[in-house]
């Protein structure tokens, strides 16, 4: 279905008309008679013909004339509160992950992250010499200029830096996928003041670094694993709120929802610090905070960059589990290296993999034949004696998998 016809992207941004300063530059290199006739163009264009055909032909979907923008006649800006905005404060101007939570709009149309394909896919465009991401070669497969630097310094904030090509793009996936999640998380959490929220970039045309989810040869990068997660109609989101960790329930639904919300807080050897159950009813499209509660409670006698935090929703005998939440970056979990076991199993249309760990595998992630992108889940956190199941489709792999499996977790990019 069409949401919306929109005239254009970002040239009412570019041109920054109603303000001087305003814009990209465009307007500055043109005399005053010259802005009025290019302008003139652009207000037949986008603001009479475009809306006005748009009603003839469908006319039960709405017109918007540019995005981003904050309403007719008025430029949108990060501080904007109306119409849509495109925010690249994160990226393009260095701010930290943590000021998606700072710019949020009506409508966040556009914002974004980079990460590399994986390594079986860099192999493609790469010889052994070129696995440097300041190589020529990197540089030239990466779609903006300060890329592969600037994937570099948002690592050093979050993630110990990998000594290994392989690893480390590995841990910018990862990158990508945190930092994306908490801006849909953040807008999400801020229902019904902000009411849309799409991330740059779904795919690519050519093998190349980029904002992308998937990647040229139609492998699943970490973020698009996570951000099917994300969108769940049905979700919990914790937040950490100075001293305490709200425990934000969004729903979708168009039908109320009741159930119970079990809050544990664990070390990452699976002992049990605290928990808390309490009765919930959820409204339809929604989000609410039914629990809060301080991080001193939860973290016990523990360190924090030992506990991780998992809150679950019962409803209809059914669990809606949030994925775990942590108290401190990866960079400061202090991880184990723990007891990991898998088995196999068939069935007519693919391969079935249960994966079991003693200890918290933060980020494991399961290639076969290189690949990481091809199962139905991936990247995912093994919580302490919890199974996880995952499934690889015989049209990738019609033998035993079992040869050609191998696994990475985060405390592997670290030796």
């Amino acid at each position: 279905a069409i949401a919306l016809w929109c005239g254009n992207n970002e040239i009412e941004a570019a041109w920054g008309p109603y303000q001087e300063n305003a814009g990209w530059g465009w307007k500055q290199q043109f005399t005053e008679p010259q802005r009025e006739m290019i302008w003139q163009a652009y207000d037949t264009i986008f603001h009479q013909i475009l809306p006005n055909k748009v009603q003839e032909l469908t006319p039960s979907i709405p017109y918007w004339h540019s995005s981003p923008s904050a309403g007719m006649g008025v430029l949108a800006t990060n501080e904007t509160r109306s119409g849509d905005n495109h925010y690249w404060g994160v990226w393009h101007q260095k701010h930290p992950f943590e000021d998606f939570d700072k710019y949020i709009s009506r409508f966040m149309s556009e914002y974004g992250f980079q990460s590399f394909p994986e390594y079986e896919a860099v192999k493609k465009y790469t010889l052994p010499g070129d696995e440097d991401i300041e190589s020529p070669v990197m540089s030239s497969h990466q779609r903006s200029g300060i890329g592969n630097l600037r994937i570099r310094e948002y690592m050093e904030a979050d993630y110990k830096i990998p000594k290994g090509f392989p690893d480390f793009l590995y841990v910018s996936q990862l990158l990508q996928a945190e930092g994306i999640t908490m801006a849909i998380s953040a807008h999400r959490r801020n229902k019904p003041y902000c009411m849309g929220t799409l991330y740059w970039q779904l795919n690519d045309c050519w093998p190349v670094a980029s904002w992308s989810s998937t990647d040229y040869y139609r492998n699943y990068k970490a973020l698009h694993y996570f951000v099917r997660k994300a969108y769940e109609p049905l979700v919990i989101l914790p937040h950490k709120n100075k001293e305490s960790i709200d425990f934000y329930v969004v729903s979708d639904l168009t039908i109320p929802v009741t159930g119970t919300l079990w809050v544990q807080s664990i070390t990452l050897e699976g002992k049990t610090v605290f928990e808390q159950k309490q009765p919930v009813t959820i409204g339809p499209l929604s989000s609410s905070v039914p629990l809060s509660l301080s991080v001193p409670q939860l973290l016990g006698d523990q360190p924090a960059g030992r506990i991780l935090i998992l809150a679950t929703l019962v409803t209809n005998d059914r669990e809606i589990s949030s994925e775990p939440f942590y108290l401190v970056k990866p960079k400061d979990l202090i991880l184990e290296p723990a007891n990991l076991k898998h088995t196999i199993g068939e069935t007519a249309a693919g391969w079935i993999l249960t994966l079991t760990a003693d200890k918290l595998v933060k980020n494991l992630v399961v290639t076969w034949k290189g690949r990481a992108g091809i199962f139905s889940d991936n990247y995912m956190d093994i919580l302490p004696g919890v199974p996880v199941v995952i499934t690889l489709a015989k049209s990738y792999a019609d033998i035993n998998p079992e040869p050609d499996l191998k696994f990475r977790s985060l405390i592997d990019t670290c030796k």
